[in-house]
Formats: structure tokens, sequence, C-alpha cells
């Protein structure tokens, strides 16, 4: 059994619509970081409530897996010693129903064990996890086990609360209305025996403990979910932020059993119990937080206008979470013009799991946030219930509302964008449409390509054009559920994006002559998201200065890199205590080398070398200086 992530697939020829000076684009394969050979898999806790039985919903719930595979091969699906064997086909996503070995849907707080899926395989593969209930739906793109962490931080909303339904007589008797607590939530799952987990709460937790202190062997997990005032319809504690940490790699998801965000208007709705609809990610540990995160908006039906009035379908604000995670104080920026560098309206500087909390209202396009540290970043867009339809006649006069759900999907830091991801959209419900928005930047637009299933790859189209004030462009693609899409980068072409769907909920109120109850009725808004899978390499430390060596390396150092941001040239300044060979080389966030610059024997003393960056793609990147037993490195950044 392979224990490393590997490169697992090489472009294949693309001929059609695309002029290119060859038939072919260069064969290469996709980031050595992605996908994994190990996967310990849970699906999280929902929000129930109690439903009109004469009205009760018949759907199906389902938890699945869609795994991809570069070659044929078969993995093994183990639950609790039941294991099944799944055929996978090459550059083919397998949809999986654990049902097949039985659901891992944790459900239990504190510690429990038999609720993990282990997913195992000899080549490389990448999975997707989704699910749909009567009471909402979710997906996340589990990070495999040899790239899990010690450190990670909560990304959650505030909990909320729904509402029990309760039977409406005709005979004006009142009906006490029942709160019934939606929490947020973190789970942690271990994939080795004795893994001592802290937990360092933000908030109030259900269990009201803090910190909380636990021991997991592989195969456990621990359910932690923030404590909900049900008295209360706003102002409930929030866990964003909290601090897991761990003596053994973990795997750590978080997110909220309901998502609302906003209190809805007087009149929305009846009672707005159709929007209940969850949304969980799976997190990245700290080694894997960057420094410049992209929002995109999502692009459905209910897309954003420029307008000072909005049509009635129209979703009006979107979210957004900057976190810093460095005990360093973080400032955020964002640029939302080619001339102006903006500071969030919230909290900044943050640091140590404190975030900036954004509301983006008439916003067309995306916008690229900046920290001055490592943070994660995560976007959702606004959960919305409008009037459609009166109902009945007469005096009987009832209303139908339709709805519309949210999600949270992470903004993959730019540092960990990809250079291929295949995904699938799920077929269930039939009535959802899907889409993927996809990002990178304009040197690169030429160069990232889609293909539909077996088909000849097609140019991706940015069709939603350049981010004001950044080098980048971002498009939207709609796609079909049940087939394996991929977007591929030539040439080391790297993006991000994610993929998201979405079905309408609805609530009924008909009142009626002919019987003593009354008739209501609700269906849940759906709707998910998740990022496409993404390179799980540990970054550097995003610090200005690092060095490395012994007491006797003093005397070597880096004095200055100006100009910084560089735009054409810039000079390099440092200082070496003896003769010897040195190598000047700029390395990307994944620790690669991109250029050597100098390598050559140098004198002791000052050294001013000039360089160039004009042959090198705008980003961020790291100038590593390295002598004998000494080596340091600082951030630059290129631009044009």
């Amino acid at each position: 059994m392979m224990t490393s992530r590997q490169r697992i697939l090489s472009f294949l020829l693309i001929t059609g619509f695309v002029v290119v000076s060859v038939t072919s684009i260069a064969a290469q394969t996709i980031d050595s970081c992605i996908g994994g050979t190990l996967y310990y898999i849970a699906f999280p806790d929902t929000v129930t409530n109690a439903q009109d039985v004469r009205f009760a919903s018949s759907d199906s719930e389902e938890f699945l897996l869609y795994i991809y595979s570069p070659v044929d091969q078969q993995v093994q699906i183990d639950r609790a010693g039941i294991k099944v064997n799944v055929d996978l086909q090459a550059g083919e996503i397998r949809e999986f129903n654990t049902k097949e070995v039985e659901v891992p849907l944790v459900t239990t707080l504190g510690r429990s064990s038999l609720n993990v899926l282990k997913v195992e395989a000899e080549v490389p593969i990448v999975v997707y996890a989704y699910m749909v209930t009567n009471f909402g739906c979710a997906a996340f793109t589990p990070i495999p086990v040899d790239a899990w962490g010690r450190e990670y931080f909560a990304a959650t909303w505030e909990g909320g609360t729904v509402t029990d339904f309760a039977l409406v007589t005709l005979n004006d008797v009142v009906v006490p209305i029942i709160k019934v607590p939606a929490p947020a939530q973190i789970l942690i799952i271990a994939a080795y025996d004795g893994t001592e987990v802290t937990l360092y709460p933000t908030g109030e937790l259900l269990e009201n403990i803090s910190p909380v202190q636990v021991r997991l062997n592989a195969g456990d997990v621990y359910l932690a979910q923030s404590f909900v005032d049900t008295l209360k319809s706003i102002s409930q504690p929030d866990i964003a932020g909290s601090r897991i940490v761990a003596s053994r790699p973990i795997g750590v998801l978080t997110g909220n059993t309901r998502l609302l965000h906003d209190t809805l208007s007087v009149g929305s709705g009846l009672l707005n119990n159709s929007l209940k609809d969850m949304a969980v990610e799976w997190v990245a540990p700290v080694d894997q937080h960057g420094t410049e995160f992209v929002f995109l908006p999502t692009w459905d039906v209910l897309r954003q206008e420029l307008s000072d009035a909005p049509s009635l379908r129209s979703r009006d604000r979107e979210y957004v979470r900057v976190y810093g995670t460095t005990e360093n104080e973080t400032e955020v920026t964002y640029a939302e013009s080619d001339q102006n560098l903006n500071v969030p309206a919230f909290t900044t500087p943050v640091k140590g799991g404190e975030y900036s909390h954004e509301v983006i209202t008439g916003l067309q396009n995306g916008r690229s946030y900046r920290t001055s540290e490592r943070g994660q970043a995560y976007q959702s867009p606004q959960s919305l219930i409008q009037f459609d339809s009166l109902t009945g006649g007469g005096k009987y006069v009832g209303a139908h509302f339709n709805s519309w759900g949210s999600y949270m999907v992470e903004m993959v830091p730019r540092e960990e964008w990809g250079t291929f991801a295949p995904f699938r959209a799920p077929t269930y419900p039939a009535a959802m449409n899907h889409y993927v928005n996809v990002v990178t930047d304009t040197l690169n637009e030429s160069k990232i390509f889609y293909r539909r299933g077996t088909s000849t790859p097609q140019l991706f189209s940015f069709n939603r054009g350049r981010i004001p004030g950044t080098d980048l462009v971002w498009g939207i693609l709609s796609i079909e559920p049940g087939v394996t899409f991929t977007v591929e980068g030539s040439e080391g072409a790297r993006f991000s994006g994610f993929v998201y769907g979405s079905a309408v909920g609805s609530e009924s109120y008909r009142p009626t002559a002919s019987i003593s109850n009354d008739n209501y009725h609700e269906t849940t808004a759906m709707m998910y998201g998740f990022p496409l899978v993404a390179p799980r390499c540990s970054i550097p430390n995003n610090t200005s200065h690092v060095e490395e060596g012994n007491s006797s390396d003093r005397g070597y150092g880096i004095t200055e890199i100006v100009p910084n941001p560089v735009a054409k040239s810039t000079t390099i300044r440092f200082q070496l205590r003896e003769e010897g060979q040195t190598e000047i080389a700029l390395m990307n966030y994944l620790g690669q080398r991109v250029k050597v610059i100098r390598n050559e024997v140098m004198t002791a003393g000052e050294h001013n070398v000039n360089w160039r960056t004009e042959d090198i793609l705008p980003g961020l990147y790291y100038l590593q200086i390295t002598s004998k037993t000494w080596r340091a490195s600082r951030k630059v950044t290129l631009i044009r």
C-alpha cells in the first residue's frame, strides 16, 4: 500500500476549437500534493425538527462519496470491520453510497467510535463527500490522512434555532411555539491510536467545558457543538476561530447544522423552517494556510444585480470570514478597484483565530483578500425566502413561499492553487441546478481547459472578466449532474474554484373549513458547495525573514530586497561572513525552485545582486539564499 501522494495524471491530446502551435497540450502531471491513498471520513450532525406527519417527506436521504482515480484500480472501504471493494475506472468519478457499509453519521456529542469510513487505495485518489437529508444538504472535500496536521482553527457562524411544527386549529386555540437548537459544530477525526486532542472554544459549548481534552484512537471521532439559547433569536454563542491542537495528525470538519446568517424581515415566510439547510467544510491545518484569498459570487438564479432596487428574485449579500491564524497581528486588506486598497469594514487586525467578518453587498465581481500573515478564509451566500402566491380562496386564504438555502466553502489560498481538478455534481435531488466557478491569473487565461467526460478539452471561458485591482480573471460554467468534469491547466497554469448547486424549498399554509386542523407544508431548500481539490502541501511559514543554521553563522544575513513588490527588477542586498558556494533561488509556496538566480562562489562581505523578473509570472514567492550551513529567505511579491 502506497503511503505518499503522487503525481497521478497527464493531459490528453486536444484538438478542436483551440488554436495552438501544436496539436496537443504538453504532457504534464498534476501537483504532487493532490489526492491520497488513505482517507478517514465521517458525516456531521444535522438539525431536526418536528414536521406535519400528514405531509411527511418521502424523499430518500443519501450519504455519498465521489471517488476519482487516474488509473484502473480497486479501493477498499471499511466501516467497523464491514469492508467492500469498489472498482474504479481511470479518469472517471465513481459514486459510492455509504449505505453499502452503513452510514458514518455522527450524532452523539463527545467521543464515539465506529462512525468513520476508512478508504484505502494503491494509487492516490481524490474524494468528495455529499449528504442530503430532509433537513438540508452539504458537501465537502476531505483531506487525505497524510496531509492532516496538528493545529486547526474552526470555521463557523453563530448557531440558531428552528421551529417545531404545531397544528393550528380553527378554534383560535393558542399553540406554543417550540424552538429547537441549531448549533455550530466541530467534528474531530483520529487516524492514530493515542491521539491527545485539546479544543479551546471561543464561545460556550453545549457541554459547557473549556478547554476540552480528549484521547482518541484510530477511527474515533469527537463531536462538539455550540450552546444555543432557544429563548433568543439573535446573538447566539459563536465558536468560530476555536483552536484545535493534537499530539498526532487529525482531520477536522466544522460548520453549522443550520446556516441562516440574517434575522429574516417581518412577513418573510411562515415558520421559516424551509430554511434549515446545513453548511460544513473540511478545514485545512495551519501549515496549509496562506495570504491571498479570492471571493467569487454565487452566480445562480439569485445572482446579485447592480441596481439600487434589486428584483424580487435577487440575493443582495454574501458573507466572508477571514481568520488570522498566527500569534502575530494580521492586517486584512482587499482591492476594490485598480487604484484603491481597502481595509474591511469589520475587525482588523486579527490573530490567533480572530476573524474579519465581511458582509458583501451589491457586488457583481470577485474580490481578492490579502493578509499580512498566514490565515484562512471562507465564504457563504445569503439564505432567502420570498412570497410566491396565495393559496385557497374566500376567507380561507393562505400563502406559499419559495426559499433558497446557503453553503460554506473554503476560499483556497492562492499559494495552494492547483493545475488539475476532477469533479462531479450530484444527481440527487433531481431538481438541482449546478455550477462551477473558476479563477486564474490573466497570464494563464488561455491555458485553462475543461473536459466533460471523455470529450475533447475546451478552453474555459472566463466570462465574468477581470477582478478589479488584481491580475485575476474568473468565470462560471453551468454543469450537468452525474458527469465527470475536469479542469486542467497547461504549462503549469494554476487555478482555483468551487462547485455549488441548489434546489428551491417551500412552505405553504392553507386554511381549510372542512377539517379542524389547517394545512401546513414545508420542503427544505437545498444548497451545497465544495472547493475543487487543491494541492495540500505545507506552505513555508509566512514570515518576512527566516534563517536557519547555528551560532557560527553570525555575520550572514539578508539586508533588504528593494523594491518589493517587484515590477521589472530589484536589488538583493545580503552579507556573507565567509567565502563559499552560494545559491540565490526563487521558491514558490510549495518549497519548489522556480528559478536559480545565482549559484557561484562568492566572497565574504556585502553583496548587491540585480535581478530582472520579466520571465517570472506575477505572484507571491520566497527568495532564498544558501551558503554553507546558513540559509535565509524573504517573501517577495512579483507584479506587472
